[in-house]
């Protein structure tokens, strides 16, 4: 905890200009690739490295910044199509070719209630996560649906509500045996090599989802994958709908994206 504290104030400090330091660094690299030769792909992909880097780099400060309690939680109405739509082409830019990626997010999901950069940051968290555990091809799904809490969740302050939306991320990387599986959410616990991963990124998921009221769960197996749900509840009462989700997810968004 020691360790965790004395982060945040260090990030609490730096974020900001961590940040812009960052866009900086996005929008020249954008202008570049429109300058780009269109035949010249070894530099359109050393220019999607850096942007991939970047935007890691982002991440990383909300995760940090999230765990040392930092940065002071924004609850509001957010509907999970649209946050994905708008983070997708960063996803399509973190994940190799050789991973297909698939979205399929049900019609006219109710709205949640929570932080938009946190919940942003927990999507990326597990995009990252799921494409590292993939170490050649295989395939990354991300779903989204109305869904109650599983049967083993009695003790949950709002199991009786029937009102949540169930966003699950599943791999068919290397998964995990009992005991990394046991230790997956402690902050700093990491089985990627050096210079890969902070082992903040479930932590500050778990850390996000729980203190939202919602439910955070992990499955994984050796050589079967891992999928990572996460109950959120919705705003309001199970039926409310916004009508501005409504229109814009009037059919189901279900693309594949590899």
């Amino acid at each position: 905890m020691e360790r965790v504290e004395t982060l945040g104030q260090l990030t609490g400090g730096i974020a900001h200009d961590f940040n812009n330091v960052l866009t900086a660094v996005l929008g020249n690299l954008d202008l570049l690739q429109t300058k780009l030769p269109a035949d010249d792909l070894r530099l359109a992909r050393l220019v999607k490295n850096a942007r991939s880097g970047a935007h890691q780099g982002a991440a990383l400060v909300k995760q940090l910044s999230a765990i040392g309690r930092r940065r002071r939680s924004i609850a509001e109405d957010l509907a999970i199509g649209d946050l994905v739509s708008d983070i997708v082409e960063l996803i399509r830019t973190a994940v190799p070719d050789c991973i297909s990626l698939s979205v399929d997010i049900a019609p006219n999901l109710p709205l949640v209630r929570g932080d938009r950069c946190q919940l942003e940051a927990a999507i990326l968290n597990l995009i990252f996560n799921a494409r590292d555990a993939i170490t050649e091809d295989g395939s990354i799904e991300i779903r989204a649906s109305e869904q109650d809490l599983p049967p083993d969740t009695a003790g949950h302050p709002l199991v009786d509500r029937h009102a949540f939306v169930a966003l699950c991320v599943r791999d068919t990387g290397r998964g995990m045996d009992a005991e990394t599986l046991r230790r997956a959410g402690e902050p700093f616990f990491t089985t990627k090599r050096l210079g890969r991963g902070t082992g903040l990124g479930l932590a500050t998921t778990r850390d996000f989802v729980e203190g939202s009221d919602g439910h955070f769960r992990i499955d994984s197996q050796p050589g079967q994958g891992t999928s990572v749900m996460l109950w959120l509840p919705v705003a309001g009462s199970a039926h409310e709908r916004s009508a501005t989700s409504i229109h814009r997810h009037g059919t189901a968004l279900s693309s594949q994206v590899s």
